[in-house]
């Protein structure tokens, strides 16, 4: 899947993330589709509230942003993790709704000299299906004990 957002939209949510440093925020992504390509339109904030790894807010109320008259749709979300990597943890996959496409992570660090550094990456959401696996035992050379793996 290939994602096309204009720089001034992703250039905003950067904005806005720094603002926020170093706690977490999220806004919605919406856009459109045609087949394989995602085009990114607007940006939308979505009420929360935020600590340093963890966003919170009421999932019920999709928002809204006049999505007949635009012709655009909701596409997923997009949002910060100060200094943590920009690849979704386990939260934020479990956290998926299922008309979700994609969502957006940016990663904010802080350099040396003080100055924060982003990198924002997207994710092709898919449909999550649980696979379940028999456990094996396997050595861990470094902590001199078993750790329980699934098998692949």
């Amino acid at each position: 899947m290939k994602v096309i957002a204009d720089r001034g939209v992703i250039a905003g949510f950067r904005r806005r993330a720094l603002k926020q440093f170093p706690r977490e925020y999220i806004e919605a992504i919406w856009g459109r589709t045609y087949g394989d390509v995602v085009h990114i339109h607007a940006l939308q904030n979505i009420d929360h509230l935020a600590d340093t790894d963890r966003i919170f807010y009421y999932e019920g109320d999709e928002p809204e942003f006049g999505e007949k008259e635009l012709g655009m749709v909701l596409l997923g979300t997009v949002h910060s993790h100060p200094e943590c990597e920009a690849s979704p943890s386990l939260e934020d996959w479990l956290g998926l709704e299922p008309k979700e496409k994609i969502q957006g992570i940016m990663e904010i660090s802080k350099g040396k000299n003080g100055r924060k550094r982003t990198s924002l990456l997207f994710y092709e959401c898919q449909v999550p299906v649980e696979v379940s696996y028999p456990l094996k035992r396997m050595w861990n050379k470094r902590k001199r004990k078993r750790d329980v793996l699934p098998r692949v």
